[in-house]
């Protein structure tokens, strides 16, 4: 809404570390635009087009660069043997997270792997646009929220948009992600942030910063506070407790994330639970199949009952609002401890 209003009556007003459209009334035509736009306010139809696979890459060097099973990465891949561009969320160099666009496989790697920080995907709306104008293939991987505000913005189809979405827990405060990493950056100067590192040594432990001169903190994401916080819906968006997009109701070609629960020997390490949405979405795994081991014997509804974000939004905590109410009077330690 904020990029479409013809008035620019729409300002975006940051608090707790989450924007929020306002509507300055004296600048407001009232064309009611922005409420046709909003994701939030329409009703998102459920997908006509499902299919459900459970997918591996055969090549594990390329699968130790992903979450799970390393979809999204081939994927994008493809797109860029195509000559296209790849969009995806990416650390800055303060590690705060926003999306980029790809268009060399070199840096296909910093849009790679989970990243559980809130991020403003609205700065890449027009280059998203001018990128299907020039006829480029565009892969867009996001949230489904954050898929269908692009689709919203665009107004019209684009046949060379193929889009994934995540099986969504929900959007973190970035300003508690902005003060957590301010906290651990007086252990050092922070190289990398992984919260999805494979310890083949002790797989609990997935959540790993690297710092300059080899120091790292690794630690289960469940025990760190951040990843406490975050798993446990303490410091989620508003709007995530009332997600629309959850039980088959995505905007995007695909749907990927962990396939909770699954223990098939073959499939023990990282697996990717794949749900077509769209013929876009066929044609998009169609071309690259041949690189990915498909377990068809799974059991689909054993799946989605141990995989909670996929029926239903995260419930909110009950201290959510003493969190954030307090951000800017404790240090993070001492709101996370709460």
């Amino acid at each position: 809404c904020f990029k479409s209003c013809p008035s620019n009556a729409i300002k975006m007003v940051e608090e707790y570390g989450f924007k929020h459209a306002y509507i300055d009334e004296e600048q407001c035509n009232n064309c009611g635009l922005c409420q046709s736009l909003c994701p939030m306010l329409r009703e998102i139809p459920q997908n006509k087009i499902e299919k459900k696979m459970l997918l591996k890459l055969k090549d594990n060097k390329l699968i130790d660069m992903s979450s799970s099973g390393g979809v999204f990465g081939e994927l994008s891949r493809w797109i860029i043997n195509q000559k296209g561009v790849v969009y995806g969320a990416a650390f800055n160099t303060k590690f705060n997270v926003e999306f980029i666009r790809v268009a060399d496989r070199n840096n296909l790697y910093k849009v790679f792997c989970s990243k559980y920080v809130h991020s403003d995907i609205s700065l890449i709306f027009e280059n998203i646009k001018k990128d299907l104008d020039a006829n480029k293939k565009v892969l867009l991987g996001a949230t489904p929220c954050q898929i269908a505000a692009v689709k919203l913005f665009l107004r019209k189809e684009y046949p060379n948009l193929f889009s994934i979405d995540l099986i969504c827990h929900g959007l973190p405060s970035s300003l508690l992600w902005e003060k957590y990493t301010n906290y651990l950056s007086k252990k050092g100067k922070i190289k990398d942030v992984n919260f999805r590192y494979n310890n083949k040594k002790a797989p609990e432990k997935n959540f790993l910063v690297l710092y300059e001169a080899n120091k790292k903190y690794n630690e289960t994401l469940y025990k760190d506070p951040y990843g406490y916080a975050f798993l446990n819906n303490i410091i989620l968006n508003e709007s995530c407790y009332k997600c629309n997009f959850k039980n088959s109701r995505s905007c995007a070609d695909l749907t990927i994330g962990d396939a909770h629960g699954y223990n098939l020997q073959k499939a023990e390490s990282k697996h990717s639970l794949v749900i077509v949405n769209t013929k876009n979405g066929e044609f998009l795994l169609k071309n690259v199949m041949p690189k990915f081991n498909n377990f068809i014997e799974f059991d689909i509804t054993f799946e989605l009952k141990n995989n909670y974000p996929i029926l239903h939004p995260s419930p909110k905590h009950f201290n959510r609002e003493y969190i954030l109410q307090n951000i800017n009077n404790k240090t993070i330690i001492q709101l996370l401890n709460d």
